[in-house]
């Protein structure tokens, strides 16, 4: 960047003189020194000229964990004076950013308990476990944004397996927080394996279109922007969930939507109670037995 020669003194720099950046692996990346009163003036005038120009309504902060969050505060009392609505994103998991700056941190854990489902290695119980692990060390009400893919990961039908992408799609559409979807995830295009594609011309294999993984990416969008209990719903797991599944419960005021997904490649059975549920999207679910079949999914309203 130009500011390397013009500004020197805003980067950080090893004894010997020369920048870094403080997360491995990223040779190519100069860093801040955030201490630099002028450098914070001009990155938040930049930043505000985004907005105004452009009417950013969100900015998403790259490897936020080496930003100071004294600085992160700054940054959100100046564009909250420019656009009161902006929403700041921080690819980060400290629980510190959501005091003051910003709305959204990442969760990855999702997709590995996704993963160890899917390998028969976490069972339900497990699976409740992280969750509560994961969101009581938060501030209340902390939004967290969870993913299959982001932008560091390979695609999730190869870490999770095909077959159980779906089901464990079923489960980050269901869940609370904010699911994150990164493109082409929507329609398995398999060649993304991580940003540093981005600089070898790498674009989006559209003949590999999976039809069906879209149409369900459609259906579980829809069915959480026409459930308010799949937004913003109070989550309670189930007990006795079987190993390679996930089953919890979304409540909000007088709406509550039950969530089951087996990640398995063999059939599991639930509890007998949940056969009255009544499935508004399933596949695989025979509501007699109480079971799903292998990488099947239930998302329904249970009987009065």
């Amino acid at each position: 960047h130009p500011f390397t020669r013009t500004h020197p003194h805003w980067y950080t720099r090893r004894a010997d003189g020369s920048i870094y950046y403080a997360v491995p692996d990223r040779t190519e990346f100069a860093g801040f020194d955030f201490a630099d009163r002028a450098l914070r003036r001009t990155l938040i005038d930049s930043m505000r000229g985004w907005i105004e120009r452009f009417g950013f309504d969100g900015l998403r902060f790259d490897d936020s964990d080496i930003t100071p969050c004294d600085f992160l505060d700054e940054i959100r009392t100046a564009l909250a004076a420019v656009r009161p609505d902006i929403a700041l994103v921080s690819q980060s998991y400290d629980e510190f950013h959501h005091l003051a700056a910003c709305d959204l941190t990442y969760e990855g854990g999702t997709r590995e308990m996704l993963r160890r489902c899917a390998h028969g290695a976490a069972d339900g119980a497990a699976f409740a476990r992280y969750w509560n692990e994961s969101t009581y060390s938060f501030p209340r009400g902390a939004l967290r944004m969870r993913w299959l893919e982001d932008k560091e990961q390979g695609r999730a039908s190869a870490f999770l397996g095909r077959a159980a992408h779906r089901p464990a799609a079923a489960v980050l559409l269901a869940m609370d927080g904010v699911p994150h979807i990164l493109m082409g995830q929507e329609f398995n295009e398999r060649t993304w394996t991580g940003w540093q594609v981005l600089f070898d011309g790498w674009r989006l294999d559209w003949d590999a279109f999976d039809a069906a993984a879209y149409a369900h990416y459609q259906t579980l969008i829809g069915l959480r922007r026409r459930h308010a209990a799949l937004r913003r719903g109070a989550t309670t797991f189930l007990d006795g969930v079987p190993a390679g599944a996930v089953g919890f419960v979304r409540s909000h005021e007088d709406e509550r939507i039950v969530v089951l997904a087996n990640l398995a490649a063999a059939p599991r059975a639930f509890d007998a109670a949940l056969a009255h549920v009544r499935p508004l999207y399933a596949s695989g679910w025979e509501g007699e037995s109480a079971t799903l079949a292998p990488h099947g999914w239930l998302i329904g309203t249970p009987d009065a």
